[in-house]
């Protein structure tokens, strides 16, 4: 898919590497976002581990999580500390590409 660029010309197709990729195709919704650990989101969300109560009073009113904010990966590293998760669901998480389902942006182009 071709991106047509402001000057009426087309551009180079955006990339999942490109450093200038717009913060908003890291922002997947709540529920996309606990979809992202599949069967493992109904031990996380019944956790009664007061640290992983802690998490999701964090997480659970937001709009959305921005994959890139930089303190989610040591909250994940608690839920693989807490045997929750492991460290390649981690990776699963946080790792692109997002879609249009998940994405708390609709409408933006799809990534290569």
């Amino acid at each position: 898919m071709d991106i047509v660029s402001s000057g009426g010309g087309v551009a180079a197709p955006i990339s999942w590497t490109d450093p200038n990729l717009p913060s908003e195709y890291w922002w997947i919704n709540v529920g996309a976002f606990f979809d992202r650990f599949n069967g493992k989101a109904i031990n996380i969300t019944s956790s009664t581990d007061p640290v992983v109560q802690g998490l999701l009073t964090l997480t659970l009113p937001r709009e959305y999580i921005d994959l890139k904010r930089t303190d989610l990966a040591s909250m994940l590293d608690i839920l693989v500390s807490k045997s929750l998760i492991n460290s390649d669901d981690k990776t699963a998480v946080l790792s692109p590409p997002t879609t249009e389902y998940e994405r708390h942006i609709k409408g933006l182009v799809q990534p290569i």
